[in-house]
């Protein structure tokens, strides 16, 4: 992905890559996971939406944000944060 975010998204990748076997907790997702996500949770729709279509996760992020609005949580026996990267990570390896 050719963006001012492009080393960090190589950052993330690896981050997903070595998560694939899901065997963390949703407090080590959050504290591997969230940094990254909150800078692409605080850019303009417009950027977004660039990352959503371009990025090989973006369709994985796009739905989990999509279950996430307005508060909304997949695991309610968690943060918000933590339920966000958990269910990212279960749209990606699932």
């Amino acid at each position: 992905m050719n963006n001012p975010f492009s080393d960090e998204f190589e950052k993330l990748n690896s981050e997903i890559a070595n998560l694939a076997n899901l065997t963390i907790t949703t407090t080590q997702a959050k504290e591997l996971l969230y940094p990254y996500l909150e800078k692409i949770i605080n850019l303009n729709y417009e950027e977004k939406f660039h990352i959503f279509k371009e990025w090989k996760y973006g369709n994985d992020l796009e739905l989990t944000l999509k279950n996430h609005a307005n508060n909304n949580k997949m695991n309610n026996n968690v943060s918000w944060e933590e339920s966000l990267c958990m269910t990212f990570l279960l749209f990606i390896h699932h």
